[in-house]
């Protein structure tokens, strides 16, 4: 019964669904959008995106930092953009 609760790989989540799990307001989630942290999978429109759990992953990961450090939304992106890096590199480095 707990599975049918949890989001699978190919579910869609609405921009009000992210916000809740991230507790952030829709303009902040825009912004991250419009820097390139997440990107929606589907839609034209704010009201029209559609996100993957691992986009609400990363909007969360993003709102920790921004409330933690005060990182502004390009800052964000730099920094997420750096953990992604890091985090292949580390990939790499297993796969020696």
């Amino acid at each position: 019964m707990a599975h049918a609760l949890m989001p699978t790989q190919t579910s869609q989540l609405t921009l009000l669904r992210v916000c809740r799990a991230c507790r952030s307001e829709p303009a902040f989630m825009i912004d991250l959008v419009k820097t390139g942290v997440i990107r929606p999978a589907a839609g034209g429109r704010p009201i029209e995106w559609r996100f993957t759990p691992q986009a609400q992953q990363r909007a969360e990961m993003a709102t920790y930092l921004w409330r933690r450090y005060g990182l502004n939304p390009e800052g964000l992106a730099f920094v997420m953009q750096l953990l992604d890096m890091n985090k292949m590199l580390r990939e790499q480095l297993r796969s020696l």
